[in-house]
């Protein structure tokens, strides 16, 4: 699994890309580009998953007596962790909002 620190940069590191990937798909969102955004947020799932597996060998470690010292990069890894999956949660809201928004602009449009 690598060192505490090794882990928390891995977190990171994948939450980042989450968080990044989620940005994409909103910004595909606001251009009504919904395969393209879909796409990003698959992407950003996978990434989630990545982060998630590492976050759960902490636990897992953690359950089988390997304490591991908490400290302010894990605390640092373990909040950029919640903010990847809210991005997730907001790229998805976005991209429902945005539908709505596009089928009303086509039906707007229908009866000019």
């Amino acid at each position: 699994m690598g060192t505490l620190y090794e882990v928390c940069f891995q977190l990171i590191l994948h939450a980042g890309d989450t968080k990044s990937a989620a940005m994409e798909a909103i910004n595909y969102s606001n251009d009504f580009n919904f395969d393209k955004a879909n796409e990003f947020v698959i992407n950003a799932v996978n990434e989630l998953k990545k982060a998630h597996s590492l976050q759960t060998g902490l636990i897992q470690n953690e359950a089988n007596g390997n304490m591991q010292e908490v400290n302010i990069l894990l605390v640092h890894a373990q909040d950029h962790l919640s903010m990847a999956m809210m991005a997730i949660d907001l790229a998805k809201q976005s991209i429902k909002v945005n539908k709505k928004l596009f089928d009303l602009e086509q039906k707007l449009n229908d009866r000019r």
